[in-house]
Order: structure tokens, then sequence, then C-alpha cells
């Protein structure tokens, strides 16, 4: 009876060593790094851009911002301001859009649409007062970089503002194409590696 006591403490100690053991070796056998379970959220960027507005004949300067909505990056919103210079004349135009990004933030296509507002004298005569419009627009463009930190972007923009039974003469409908530039304003920015993410 005193052997078979003495036994059963030895046996337990030897499960538990056993126990502790197996996941440091199973753990000691895995190759490579460890995978992460989660895509880091990509960073919001900031932009510049400058262009020419082929329906007014003016050059275009303007700033956006790029919100990611989704972890991956593929969906985004950019709120975005252009000031086109005419002669005698600045039109000043507000935009909202959502983007769609088929690979995510680390370049690549995008297209989108969204809400658009401008600010400009509509009608031929230049003593009309301004006023602002709504309409809506169509974003086509892509970013060049890939995970760098300082990202070219070339976008082409349809914005749709006038009625043709308010501007019968003088339609102000802009084509954009810019070319412009975006860096990172927060430090979540995808690392090199998640690409796929």
């Amino acid at each position: 009876m005193t052997t078979t006591v003495s036994r059963l403490p030895s046996k337990w100690l030897a499960v538990a060593l056993l126990t502790l053991v197996t996941p440091l070796a199973t753990e000691g056998q895995r190759r490579g790094p460890r995978q992460p379970t989660a895509a880091s959220w990509p960073s919001i960027m900031v932009g510049v851009k400058a262009g020419y507005d082929n329906n007014a004949n003016g050059e275009v300067l303007g700033a956006q911002l790029h919100l990611p909505l989704m972890r991956r990056g593929s969906v985004e919103l950019m709120p975005s301001v252009d000031v086109t210079f005419l002669t005698g004349l600045k039109e000043y135009q507000y935009a909202v859009d959502a983007l769609y990004r088929p690979v995510g933030q680390q370049g690549g296509p995008y297209i989108g649409g969204g809400l658009a507002f401008r600010n400009t004298i509509y009608g031929a005569d230049p003593g009309l007062p301004r006023e602002t419009r709504r309409g809506y627009s169509i974003v086509v463009g892509s970013t060049f970089g890939g995970a760098s930190s300082f990202r070219p972007q070339l976008e082409i923009r349809w914005v749709f503002i006038s009625k043709p039974e308010l501007d019968p003469f003088t339609p102000v409908n802009p084509q954009v194409v810019t070319f412009g530039v975006n860096i990172p304003l927060t430090g979540r920015g995808a690392r090199r590696g998640e690409a796929g993410s």
C-alpha cells in the first residue's frame, strides 16, 4: 500500500511535466514567422493635386483626404476641394466621393463617385451673382508607389452640375485631369508584405 501511494505522485509529476513540455516542443517545430491574425488598418492619406479643366479651359489646384472605411483599404471616402483659375474668375468646387480600390491602399486603380458642389457665376453675364449648385461626380484614377510613404496619383474626374434649362449656352460640367501626390497622415500604414491583406 505504501509503494502504491509513493508511485502515484511521481506518475502525476511525469504527466504534468509532459503536458508543459509538449506545447513548447510543437511551437519550436513551426517554420517561418508567425502569420498576422489581422491586417493593419490603412493610413489616412493627405494629398495635393494640379491639373487642367478641359471644359472650362483653366488650370486646377486642389487637395484631398483619403479616409479608409475598411481594414483592407478597398473602400475609402475622399473629400476634396479644387480651385479652377479662369480669366478674371476663380471657381471653387467641393466634393465627397466614395472610392473602390480592388487591391486596397497598396496602389493601383480606383473608381468612384459622389456629391459635388461648385461655386461660380452661372451664365454668360459676368455681373451675375455667384451661386453654389449641387451635382454629382464620377472619378477614375490610379495611385502608384506601393507601400512607400510617397504615392503619386493620376486622376480623371467628370462633374455634372449644370441643367440645360438653367444654362443653355454656358454649361458648367468640369472634365478635369489631375496629377497629385499623397502622403500618410497617420502612422497606421500597411507594412511591406501585407499588400494582399
